[in-house]
């Protein structure tokens, strides 16, 4: 009788981040860019590309800003909201998938608060200040 085979132990999937030497990251909305941020707060080289001469995405149409309900900003300013309040503003702009805006309104402040504020006018030069 002989012994059966021995498995080989599969290699990982992916390997693990800090073993990582750089990391590309495709598209250059602000999902893309978040991504790229995150992996250079961790040491390791990144390539953004995006099929665009400039990034940005969709987000670049978001003139009016980025939403979020209960965010630093506005508790420094004392404006009242709430996740509700943004639930249901959401709703009635016509979202579909009450599940998703839940998540979308409740998860909010964390996102919108961790992206720095712009720096003051005209301390990048340029004139327009």
């Amino acid at each position: 009788s002989s012994d059966p085979p021995k498995q080989e132990e599969c290699p990982p999937i992916r390997p693990p981040l800090h073993a990582m030497q750089q990391i590309i990251v495709v598209g250059g909305g602000l999902g893309g860019l978040s991504a790229a941020h995150t992996v250079l707060e961790h040491g390791i080289k990144v390539c953004v590309i995006d099929k665009n001469a400039f990034f940005g995405g969709n987000s670049t149409k978001a003139t009016s800003g980025i939403n979020g309900a209960l965010t630093r900003a506005q508790r420094n300013l004392k404006i009242p909201d709430s996740p509700e309040i943004f639930s249901e503003d959401t709703m009635r702009g016509g979202a579909s998938r009450p599940d998703l805006v839940k998540v979308l309104c409740e998860e909010s402040a964390p996102s919108v608060d961790w992206i720095p504020p712009p720096p003051p006018r005209g301390l990048l030069g340029g004139g327009g200040g």
